[in-house]
């Protein structure tokens, strides 16, 4: 065999492995131009999630800090409840007392609006006095709450010593 038959069939060999090698390639240079394109859409999708992802989080953060803000406004208002309720405590305190003193007066004098007090506790009407200083009024007060209501107007008037409108207009304030 001549040499230069030798060389033409080892280069048709080799065209031959050649133009499988490119159909194989070309297949494969194919499916990645297919995947290319569900690729960008996947990339687009994506950037979209991402967007949205963001004006959620700004949307949290919002809220977060519209939160905060009703959460100091709460705890303002329970401090300002506490102090209500301490006042209305010690404006109570100093109706017991006072009825204390128009009870046991040494001869026989009333203290200054005690009398209308200490009226209204012994016909029920109005807050119920216990000796040990308990909270029997307030709960008392809760349970007639409708209809104290009416009474608080009436007693409103009525009320004359400084203590008795004090505890009064804190009541009031709490509704």
């Amino acid at each position: 065999m001549p040499f230069s038959l030798i060389l033409d069939v080892t280069v048709a060999v080799l065209l031959v492995v050649t133009i499988g090698y490119a159909i194989v390639l070309n297949g494969k240079l194919s499916r990645l131009r297919n995947d290319r394109v569900e690729l960008e859409s996947l990339g687009e999708t994506f950037s979209a999630s991402v967007l949205r992802t963001e004006q959620g989080l700004r949307r949290l953060k919002q809220t977060a800090e519209d939160l905060q803000d009703n959460i100091t406004k709460a705890e303002s208002l329970r401090e300002d409840l506490a102090y209500l309720i301490d006042r209305g405590g010690v404006a109570a305190d100093l109706l017991v007392e006072q009825v204390r003193q128009s009870r046991g007066a040494p001869g026989g004098e009333k203290v200054e609006g005690a009398e209308k007090t200490a009226k209204r506790a012994s016909s029920g009407g109005g807050f119920a006095v216990r000796e040990d200083g308990g909270d029997a009024a307030w709960r008392k007060r809760d349970r007639d709450r409708d209809k104290a209501s009416d009474k608080t107007d009436d007693t409103a008037r009525e009320a004359s010593s400084d203590a008795e409108r004090e505890l009064l207009k804190a009541l009031r304030s709490v509704r």
